[in-house]
């Protein structure tokens, strides 16, 4: 099991199967499956997708831009100290694994096919999303924020299904 210095981390635990893990690294993963649920046959695949990162993005990059400094904080942090590179990683995986479910899961309702796998679908999407947070925190420009959302979606979209 781990233990963390709490105060220095200064952030509350949870526990986890076998092991305690800082409860920001589950935050974004609920409301991200969550999104993904509400991903109806009817819609075309790249407006359901669209809907649902956008929905993610609101109300966990937008509507909290200090959770998401926090972190990125973090997972610095633990890159850093002896013994917590795991954390990091797990938080990753769990990024990607929701991810990867999110892309089939559309996939499926919308009765295509994926092009690409979907965990590397689900790392590259990841990696830009990482990138346009970062962007935002720095620069604070929504609208810029929200259209290059769109813009990566739409790619995303047709690279996994062309």
């Amino acid at each position: 099991m781990c233990r963390m210095d709490r105060r220095r981390a200064g952030i509350a635990l949870v526990r986890v199967p076998d092991r305690e893990t800082p409860a920001v690294y589950t935050t974004w993963i609920g409301p991200a499956g969550r999104a993904d649920s509400d991903i109806r046959d009817t819609r075309p695949r790249s407006s359901a997708i669209r809907s649902s990162a956008l929905e993610v993005w609101t109300t966990l990059v937008q509507g909290d831009t200090g959770q998401q400094i926090m972190q990125y904080e973090l997972t610095i942090w633990a890159l850093r100290t002896p013994g917590m590179a795991h954390l990091a990683r797990w938080q990753y995986e769990l990024y990607v694994e929701t991810i990867t479910a999110t892309w089939t899961n559309a996939a499926q309702r919308a009765g295509v096919s994926l092009a690409v796998p979907a965990d590397a679908l689900a790392r590259l999407f990841l990696a830009g999303i990482d990138g346009l947070i970062l962007q935002y925190l720095t620069l604070g420009d929504a609208d810029r924020a929200k259209a290059d959302l769109e813009t990566l979606v739409h790619q995303f979209v047709g690279y996994a299904t062309t």
